[in-house]
């Protein structure tokens, strides 16, 4: 019979921290190597954030950015509010998007101009389906 294997909770921060780890060195690995490449802007751009139409916004701006410097890259990270300030205060983020209500006290912020509009999908035939609100 197999057993299962956990991890305590020193293992499942010492997992954590060890991703933390290989982020920043293919960060830093990413930036010292595009920075050796050539005197023209170039390197990559870390975002993250949750979904959210704010990014079509961004991608966007990215895409005129990506003409004029084609040596610049994008590199998108998607998780909650919690874990894009979590990776922006370790600097493993250049820009995060957040949702309202966020504590922004810590950061340079700008407002997007755009708005997310949330709704739930369900079976037709759902006692919720006859519902209005």
């Amino acid at each position: 019979m197999a057993g299962i294997l956990a991890l305590t909770e020193t293992e499942k921060l010492l997992q954590s921290r060890t991703r933390e780890i290989f982020q920043l060195y293919d960060k830093s690995y990413q930036e010292v190597r595009e920075f050796g490449m050539t005197e023209a802007l170039s390197g990559t751009i870390y975002i993250g954030g949750g979904e959210s139409c704010a990014f079509s916004c961004i991608c966007r701006s990215f895409d005129d950015l990506h003409r004029q410097y084609p040596g610049i890259g994008l590199d998108v990270y998607s998780g909650d509010h919690i874990d894009v300030v979590e990776k922006l205060d370790k600097g493993l983020l250049d820009f995060g998007v957040l949702v309202k209500p966020a504590d922004l006290a810590n950061y340079d912020s700008l407002r997007l101009p755009v708005r997310d509009t949330w709704g739930i999908l369900m079976r037709k035939d759902s006692p919720l389906a006859e519902k209005r609100r």
